[in-house]
């Protein structure tokens, strides 16, 4: 593990045993995801937190100008990170503290790779089947055009994959052959 995702690991997980402490994760991580958003949409708003060239001053009145609605715990740890040069880190901790919530909900995510975009049914098809199979409550997938399947999908979900792709029956097939 490298030593940043330690840190955003640490940070994503104060953040949510304060959530649970004020019994708001889900409000909170509605709010976190939000300032993703904001942040997915401006880029450069992470570096300008991240330069030295900038006051931690001009920072900090920044981020209370752009977040002036969010929650107080959401400006805080974006001060904190700030203070302690770490602003840089705000993506990975936001994405560390997604994951770690749904743990704690027990939903579980997956990324899922097919050839052309799959239908409302199909999608809610597959999450609910790989819920079943991992025994969450419901899960999240995270969709991905790939070409290159020819046809079929392949489900990943950490480190596991389930490719039921027809280039992967094919690849398959083709190492049988040369076998025999």
């Amino acid at each position: 593990m490298s030593v940043n995702i330690g840190i955003a690991n640490r940070y994503s997980m104060a953040l949510l045993e304060v959530a649970k402490e004020r019994d708001n994760v889900q409000e909170l991580t509605a709010e976190v995801t939000a300032v993703k958003d904001i942040l997915g949409q401006n880029p450069e708003f992470i570096s300008f937190l991240s330069s030295p060239a900038v006051s931690m001053k001009t920072k900090k009145e920044a981020v209370k100008a752009a977040f002036e609605s969010a929650d107080d715990v959401v400006s805080n740890l974006i001060y904190v990170l700030i203070d302690n040069k770490r602003a840089g880190l705000l993506l990975t901790i936001i994405d560390h503290y997604i994951s770690s919530v749904n743990a704690y909900l027990n939903v579980g995510e997956a990324d899922v790779y097919s050839v052309v975009e799959l239908s409302e049914a199909e999608e809610a098809k597959l999450a609910d089947a790989f819920a079943k199979f991992t025994n969450n409550k419901q899960m999240i997938l995270r969709k991905h055009i790939d070409a290159s399947l020819i046809g079929g999908v392949k489900v990943v979900m950490g480190s596991v994959v389930y490719d039921g792709s027809l280039r992967s029956k094919l690849n398959g097939l083709a190492h049988q052959i040369k076998m025999s």
